[in-house]
């Protein structure tokens, strides 16, 4: 039973909370109501009087162009791809930085540093070291030993290696530094008995600090899925969804219905097919990491 006193403290603790949850609801719920109203419209920013209620016209048209589909998948190659590799070798740094070498604190505190720069400055210093030789520090190092190296942003293949390599470096990071807090908070003396079992390093990583980060890289891949499959601001800076449309993801897509066209309802209907795809994922990845229990 509920008493006065406890009901009074707890209405305490939601007074103090009640208005940064009322600006979040406003400045997220807003945007998105109005997003869903208007993927049911007509909705052109060069043609305001001629706005009206399409009903699911914008979501056909959306599933029957092959420049949607084509971004769709080429968005989850990507987002399977980097996050693949950043959990490799992600996990890889992780084991090492666990144990105790001279530097390890340094290395540790540099390698955040990827993380802190901006997403549009990573698409920037990125391109220009993607550049021809005469610019681009990568190719130019690649012809100091002898390797001709691609016209990265103009070839549709080597662009998307372009990208995967640039969020790659940028976001590894993030994943090393929760897989080491993951591997620094497991219980000691499961590690002290496989050694004195006679376990190699290869057979305690294996058997013991993998298993036990089960959690943890479920919660990791929930988060970095979600961002490299909305990925925008490296992309545009990086490519533009170029060259053609080889570079064009969901995100951009969208950002091209909108301001390129002037296509708002169009765009927020790939908005919203994003969304819807994202949402039922997360719940999937939930339900797997049993972080959403069943009702």
């Amino acid at each position: 039973m509920i008493t006065y006193k406890k009901f009074t403290n707890n209405l305490n603790r939601v007074s103090f909370v009640l208005p940064a949850l009322l600006l979040i609801g406003f400045f997220t719920g807003y945007p998105l109501v109005f997003s869903i109203i208007n993927s049911f419209k007509k909705y052109r920013l060069n043609q305001p009087d001629a706005i009206r209620f399409i009903g699911f016209d914008n979501y056909i048209t959306v599933f029957k162009d092959p420049l949607f589909l084509a971004a769709l998948l080429r968005s989850i190659g990507l987002t399977v791809v980097i996050v693949g590799i950043q959990l490799i070798i992600g996990l890889f740094i992780a084991v090492i930085l666990s144990r105790s070498f001279r530097g390890h604190g340094i290395i540790r505190s540099i390698i955040v540093l990827p993380i802190a720069t901006t997403p549009v400055v990573v698409g920037l210093t990125w391109k220009f070291m993607f550049m021809t030789p005469s610019i681009g520090i990568i190719n130019h190092l690649l012809d100091k030993i002898g390797i001709s190296g691609p016209i990265w942003l103009a070839d549709p293949l080597w662009s998307l290696i372009a990208i995967i390599i640039m969020d790659v470096w940028n976001w590894t990071p993030f994943m090393v530094i929760i897989l080491l807090a993951g591997i620094l908070n497991q219980p000691k003396d499961i590690y002290e008995a496989a050694l004195v079992d006679g376990a190699n390093n290869f057979k305690v990583t294996t058997k013991i600090t993998i298993p036990l980060l089960k959690k943890v890289m479920g919660v990791i891949l929930l988060i970095r899925i979600a961002d490299s499959f909305r990925m925008f601001d490296q992309i545009w800076m990086l490519t533009e969804g170029g060259p053609g449309t080889s570079t064009q993801t969901l995100a951009v897509l969208t950002y091209q219905a909108a301001f390129n066209y002037s296509n708002l309802g169009r765009a927020s209907a790939i908005s919203m097919v994003m969304l819807v795809i994202l949402i039922t994922f997360l719940i999937i990845m939930l339900k797997k990491i049993d972080l959403l229990e069943d009702s």
